[in-house]
């Protein structure tokens, strides 16, 4: 009966150290208007009550609620923050022709299109974003 106690004293004292440690997070919130998975293609879009809504790279709504503390916002590695220079590629597959467009991450997404990349304007630079993704294609 002894050992019991001592056995479940020390679970008790790791579960409260573990839930202690847990509750830390070392990040901040997630605060932009957009952020893009490029490994996914998933777009996230800030809501009015601080929370996100998921994209999937076609489009389609995935969820309406993802927190702004979510471990995948504020520390995945492939999650990158939209803004104004930020541009993404679309792709449409029809008859084994691929055609390509390039819009602003501000805009929404076109019926029908896949989202591929996540483009970045160089300031200066006097080639288009549309020219410069062909170029380095």
């Amino acid at each position: 009966m002894k050992y019991m106690v001592c056995f479940l004293g020390i679970i008790f004292i790791m579960a409260c150290t573990t839930a202690v440690w847990a509750g830390d997070s070392p990040y901040p919130p997630a605060s932009a208007d957009g952020y893009y998975d490029i490994a996914t293609g998933h777009k996230y879009i800030k809501n009015q009550d601080s929370t996100y809504t998921e994209y999937s790279k076609r489009g389609k709504l995935l969820r309406a609620d993802v927190p702004s503390t979510s471990s995948l916002l504020v520390s995945g590695k492939y999650i990158y923050e939209m803004t104004d220079s930020h541009y993404l590629v679309y792709e449409k597959r029809q008859n084994n022709t691929v055609t390509q467009q390039v819009l602003p991450a501000s805009s929404n997404h076109p019926e029908g299109w896949r989202c591929k990349h996540m483009l970045s304007r160089i300031q200066g630079n006097e080639m288009s974003i549309a020219e410069a993704y062909e170029a380095a294609k």
